[in-house]
Parts: C-alpha cells; structure tokens; sequence
C-alpha cells in the first residue's frame, strides 16, 4: 500500500492548483507493511534518489539502541550522543522559563546570539586566559554541525580529507 504525503497545495478540476493545504502526492513505500514505518527515510523511496542513499547516524542508532534497551529495563550507560545523564541545572530551566516569559522566542542570529557570545569571551578569558572577540566566536547546535561546517568552510572539491574515525 502507497504512503500518502502531503504537498501543502489541491488540485482543482481541469488540474489548476490552489493554495488549499490538502493535496496529497503518492509515494512508494518499499515495505508492503510500512504503515507503521511511514516516517522513516528507509520506508519511503521515491522522494528523490539521495533520500535512499541516507544512512541512520551510528551515533543516533546507538543512542536508539540504549533507549531501547532502558525501556526494557537494562540498566545501560550511555556514551553515544554525548547526553548528559544529569537534568537541565535549575538555573538554566529558569532562565529558559524567563526568556519564554520575555518574548525571547524568535531565530537567533546565525553564528549566535551576541550577549551570549560576549559571555563565553569572557569566560574563556577568565578561564581559559585566551582572550577572543564576540565577532570571533561561532555558536552552533552541536558538534557535527560545527565539525561540518569547518570542513565546508576549509576544503574544496578535488581536497584530500583524512578522517581518524568515522563517527561525523
């Protein structure tokens, strides 16, 4: 049985479209039984060739193991997606709630928000002793964004790069 996805617009009689957000496009699934597994990349092939192509993240797949594992009640530590096994300290939850409370809900800049960014310059002075400009500093969502984007920034077509392991 096909996955049904929604394309955001309908086609009307005669095939004009609308700016309706209801129509529907068939895509193949490769699995008779994917209902369940509609979502997953695996499941769906005909979106565009590279889709297929995608491979689950070793870090996300191992994390997904542990999770499932824990809900099994295996007593598991986890190391693979570096998740602090802590909760969010109380200062951090209260200024979150507060920035909330403040209307601070919007995209950020870019390469971070630059009260925070002048922040950690002069933590990593106070700190660290190295001494850094606001302008200087980049804040991203995580590693493998940051590992990736410096790889994009550093290397061309046609360049060589090593990898140590094959984690990002």
């Amino acid at each position: 049985m096909p996955t049904r996805i929604s394309t955001g617009m309908s086609t009307r009689a005669g095939g004009e479209h609308s700016n309706a957000k209801t129509r529907s496009t068939v895509a193949k699934a490769t699995t008779p039984s994917s209902s369940a597994d509609s979502g997953s990349i695996s499941s769906i092939s005909s979106i565009n060739p590279r889709v297929a192509s995608v491979k689950p993240s070793k870090t996300m797949a191992l994390a997904d193991l542990a999770s499932s594992l824990k809900a099994d009640g295996v007593d598991v530590i986890s190391l693979a997606a570096g998740e602090p096994d802590f909760d969010t300290p109380r200062p951090i939850v209260e200024a979150g709630i507060e920035a909330l409370e403040r209307g601070i809900t919007r995209y950020t800049p870019n390469a971070g928000v630059p009260a925070l960014k002048k922040k950690i310059c002069e933590k990593l002075e106070r700190e660290n002793g190295v001494t850094y400009a606001p302008e200087e500093i980049v804040l991203s969502n995580g590693a493998k964004q940051s590992v990736w984007q410096g790889v994009l920034a550093c290397c061309q077509t046609g360049d060589e790069v090593v990898r140590i392991v094959d984690w990002w």
